[in-house]
């Protein structure tokens, strides 16, 4: 969802180097590395990155809450959304298909961030990192989000940005399509033969999901 069909990432990156010079970590620790490390990952993972990142500067737990508190009032506004996203979103509804959001977001902050954005009302479900037991890479989101579609995972498609996403969306089966947006896909993750495309609608057109 951050990075695909929500603008946030950098909202989030551009927050936390904030938050990490007011910790004294600037120079001390590599944070962009550290961020770009847990996009895409669960909250209880991204704690575990940025305790090995930062844990000996800092206290990190702390980092978290003034980093959470730095985002709120700008994810209470009107969240920006990726290039394509609604028209994608139409697009879609307007075939009858449905649309799941598999997301390592909490499911009630992952509802609010679309409402705020003007996307909930095309979204039958949402499937948040709260409700899988394994998350992203783990290809449980996926599988859990077509099951209670009641969809046969080979016929979804699945769109993500980050390259951890991506390795759960192509374990499912379903047919991937990433599209970049802080950081370009690895090599490891190329080798995996999805669609890699340049934004929403070039990549929906390849994967046959629109015209």
């Amino acid at each position: 969802m951050d990075g695909l069909l929500l603008d946030t990432e950098r909202m989030a990156r551009d927050t936390l180097l904030q938050v990490a010079e007011a910790h004294g970590l600037m120079g001390k620790a590599d944070v962009l590395a550290v961020f770009m490390e847990c996009v895409g990952t669960r909250a209880a993972r991204s704690d575990e990155i940025m305790e090995a990142g930062f844990g000996r500067f800092t206290d990190v737990a702390q980092l978290r809450k003034d980093w959470t508190a730095a985002l709120a009032p700008l994810r209470a506004g009107v969240i920006p959304i990726k290039e394509g996203a609604a028209t994608l979103f139409e697009l879609v509804q307007a075939k009858g298909l449905p649309i799941a959001v598999a997301t390592s977001t909490q499911t009630d902050m992952a509802e609010e961030h679309l409402k705020n954005a003007g996307l909930w009302p095309f979204v039958s479900l949402i499937v948040g990192g709260d409700h899988v037991a394994e998350g992203k890479p783990a290809p449980e989101t996926y599988l859990t989000a077509a099951a209670r579609l009641g969809v046969d995972i080979a016929r979804c498609v699945a769109f993500e940005d980050s390259d951890v996403g991506t390795l759960a969306a192509v374990r499912s089966g379903a047919r991937t399509v990433q599209v970049p947006d802080l950081k370009q896909p690895s090599e490891t993750t190329r080798a995996l033969g999805h669609i890699i495309a340049p934004n929403l609608l070039s990549g929906a057109r390849l994967a046959g999901v629109v015209d």
